[in-house]
């Protein structure tokens, strides 16, 4: 047996492969057992890291950790653990009686596959309910979502049959609008589908690829006609739908986003950016932008900016009128940007072609205004084992941060999340060694 501290009070004891947690009160909760086969499997040592998970190194069946929420096996090289311990950076070093001493860094980013519930097919869009419910819309137009058993697609037993939705959105009031391809916007609520719209009922087109709710209520929706040739944003305010027709050529709505004021923005697929004032969208592209250039996404910030992914462009920011471009030569890993979501610790995250990486904004104002000369990546990708890490676009909301800080961004290869809170700057430098000086050569 084994006993070992917890940070909330009470003690963590763990008998042969039972694992329980006394509280401060001496009320007893056994957590579960620890998910072996082998036989003879004994703990050995149990260490509770910052984030109050709890390892459990053990003789004969190596290491396990539980999250709160379930016991996991964690691969080592050897199945007997001597020692755990964990550094400041959030690193756990295991000591093992025969196979050396591993080292395990916290995950920051992962791509959740069909082993973790949801389809390995590309993620087109995706939300948080009012209710904390994560939806998700796939690349074969299915609905998924994630409740107490897990991800799971909405089916005919949730009274929905539709397998051509192309985006998905909150609703104020509780559910999810759901928009498709040539079948109309749908609000799917409490088991049902509540209310449905098409071209007869006042949608400008049954192809629905872009969705923006708002606090007042108001809905706001990209859309095109039949022939593809027209395209459109409709505002449904109060019951009633207002539609206001985009100048030919535009293309579809590519994102739709409210700035810190509340001005509604929206961008196109051939490179317009249009901003809504009073009773109609005027353009607002950038006139120092280089010609057309394909927008993928839009993202807003508390300082005002609206901040501009591009197709082999980079990265652009407007505020107050005025414009500025980021691309490799300033420090981007690449030009092409799919997706961008601010965080809470005032970073800036992307998601392009070949992975994920954030900048912190006060980078961008720091090269803007001279101080600065090249912007500074942290970058994720094949380097921290994520497969697959090109980002999608073309469907609207994408990446999003939900209710626990966490982001959460569409790919091709699943639905990406990343620990955006678990990942803090460890501003103490490291300990100096000296271990030998010498003068003119000599000791």
């Amino acid at each position: 047996q084994r006993l070992h501290g917890s940070r909330q009070g009470g003690v963590w004891p763990c008998t042969s492969t039972t694992l329980s947690r006394y509280d401060a009160d001496s009320r007893v909760h056994q957590i579960g057992k620890l998910p072996t086969d082998r036989p003879n499997v004994t703990p050995t040592v149990l260490y509770e890291d910052r984030s109050g998970a709890l390892w459990i190194g053990t003789r004969n069946g190596g290491l396990f950790r539980y999250d709160g929420i379930s016991i996991k096996s964690v691969p080592s090289s050897h199945h007997e653990i001597s020692c755990l311990r964990e550094d400041r950076e959030g690193n756990l070093w295991v000591g093992t009686r025969g196979g050396g001493l591993n080292r395990l860094r916290p995950t920051v980013a992962e791509v959740m596959d069909l082993a973790s519930g949801v389809p390995g097919e590309a993620i087109r869009s995706l939300c948080q309910d009012s209710g904390g419910t994560l939806w998700a819309v796939s690349q074969l137009g299915r609905v998924i979502r994630r409740d107490h058993l897990g991800w799971r697609p909405l089916g005919q037993a949730e009274h929905w049959s539709e397998d051509y939705a192309q985006c998905i959105c909150a609703a104020p009031e509780g559910g999810v609008w759901i928009g498709t391809q040539y079948r109309g916007l749908h609000l799917w609520r409490d088991g049902y589908v509540v209310s449905n719209f098409f071209i007869s009922g006042g949608l400008a087109g049954n192809y629905v690829n872009a969705l923006l709710p708002v606090p007042n209520g108001d809905l706001w929706v990209g859309t095109e006609s039949i022939n593809t040739l027209r395209h459109f944003v409709q505002r449904r305010t109060k019951g009633e739908w207002k539609t206001f027709e985009l100048p030919a050529n535009s293309g579809n709505v590519a994102a739709l986003v409210a700035d810190a004021k509340g001005q509604i923005w929206a961008s196109t697929s051939a490179g317009l950016l249009l901003r809504f004032d009073e009773n109609n969208f005027v353009e607002a592209t950038p006139k120092s932008q280089s010609g057309q250039q394909t927008m993928r996404c839009l993202a807003a910030t508390s300082d005002g900016s609206i901040w501009i992914g591009y197709a082999g462009y980079g990265v652009g920011r407007l505020r107050d009128g005025k414009f500025w471009r980021f691309g490799q030569a300033e420090g981007l890993p690449e030009d092409y940007v799919s997706q961008i979501i601010p965080d809470s610790l005032g970073r800036l995250w992307f998601a392009g072609n070949r992975g994920i990486y954030f900048i912190k904004q006060s980078e961008f104002d720091d090269l803007a205004s001279g101080r600065n000369s090249i912007l500074r990546a942290v970058t994720f990708g094949r380097n921290e084992s994520l497969p697959g890490t090109q980002a999608s676009y073309g469907f609207w909301p994408g990446a999003m941060s939900g209710t626990n800080g966490k982001l959460w961004i569409p790919m091709q290869s699943g639905l990406m999340v990343v620990d955006a809170p678990g990942l803090r700057e460890n501003p103490i430098p490291p300990p100096v060694i000296i271990e030998s000086a010498k003068v003119d050569g000599q000791p």
